[in-house]
């Protein structure tokens, strides 16, 4: 559409993606599970079967870009990562402990659409519009796959991008509230409320649709995902290293119990963040910003966070060591089998 400004309706678009929120992660789950996973779902293998029968017999899946300076594997790599992973998948393991190989149908099923199928109808619409630009691209979606019918386009990205972004506002309103939610008086509302404005300021303030993109993909690869792999090396690979109490998952650590950091991880995670946003060009003021892109950025933030974590844990005197990787201040011992637990049992909030 023709319209005065991009920037005043994307801040409005964020705006109006604070709604689901309003009602928690009931209304975040319900819209995801009746309304855009069967629209994406449908779209997606209706436009996926006719490029298949559309495309000439003699293409090549293979064969070289035709685009005058085509974009490295790597930044593609790190597209799709950030586009992939929110970093909360220890909330999603942890609620399902005692049936843990729940994870796998929607883990599977989801990435196999996501990351697999739906890339590769990107690439085959690509190749059969012949153009780079995205307008141009968007223009030949709407009479190829949607009927011609621009509001089935309209509906299609809207209901995409409501997806993606309640969720996406959901992760940082428990992180805020987990911060704050102690101040008397203060509200969930009030966190998504504040923290929606404030993505319907950045909304606006983006000037390069492409390039802010690419950033914004960055910053999901590397921030909360180093903090994932964090936990991560915290479970599997530190009680191996350093010999002795390991830090209990078989329950949720109460509020009055839990210690007031891990400082070590809270170290390692900045270290691994700065280093990744360097590296991928994410720090406003750079000569690189937005442009950037050195090896592998959110390949080279996780392993540096997960190496230093366990160098740091290793060094410092154990008699500090506890306190300073933030344990619980009463560490029990499971009384069964976490598999046998009741996975109602989990009452306190990520």
């Amino acid at each position: 559409f023709t319209v005065s400004s991009v920037a005043i309706w994307g801040a409005v678009a964020a705006l109006l993606m604070m709604a689901n929120n309003l009602f928690g992660f009931r209304g975040i789950a319900t819209f995801a599970r009746f309304v855009a996973a069967p629209i994406l779902l449908i779209w997606g293998t209706y436009a996926l079967i006719k490029a298949l029968v559309r495309l000439p017999s003699n293409h090549i899946f293979a064969a070289a870009p035709h685009v005058a300076a085509p974009t490295t594997i790597l930044v593609i790599a790190g597209l799709l990562v950030g586009g992939a992973v929110w970093g909360n998948e220890p909330d999603i393991f942890r609620y399902s402990q005692g049936r843990p190989w729940w994870n796998a149908p929607a883990l599977v099923g989801g990435y196999t659409i996501g990351i697999f199928v739906f890339p590769i109808l990107g690439y085959l619409l690509a190749e059969l519009a012949v153009n780079t630009t995205l307008t141009a691209f968007v223009k030949y979606l709407v009479p190829f796959s949607l009927f011609g019918v621009t509001a089935l386009a309209v509906i299609l990205l809207v209901v995409n991008q409501f997806a993606l972004n309640d969720g996406n506002l959901y992760e940082a309103v428990n992180a805020m509230q987990n911060l704050i939610d102690r101040v008397r008086g203060w509200r969930r509302l009030y966190s998504v409320i504040v923290l929606g404005v404030i993505g319907a300021i950045i909304a606006f303030s983006m000037s390069s649709l492409q390039k802010d993109f690419f950033i914004v993909a960055g910053i999901s690869a590397i921030f909360v995902p180093c903090a994932t792999t964090i936990i991560a090396v915290d479970v599997f690979v530190l009680p191996r290293v350093i010999k002795g109490r390991r830090r209990p998952v078989h329950k949720i650590t109460s509020w009055p119990d839990v210690a007031v950091c891990n400082w070590l991880g809270l170290i390692a995670l900045i270290v691994g963040v700065v280093v990744g946003s360097f590296t991928g060009g994410l720090i406003p003021g750079l000569s690189g910003f937005g442009t950037t892109d050195v090896g592998y950025p959110a390949l080279q933030a996780w392993a540096i966070s997960a190496v230093l974590y366990v160098l740091l844990a290793v060094v410092v005197p154990a008699q500090h060591r506890e306190r300073l990787l933030g344990y619980p201040h009463t560490m029990d011992e499971p009384e069964q089998d976490p598999r046998q637990e009741d996975e109602t049992n989990t009452a306190v909030p990520s």
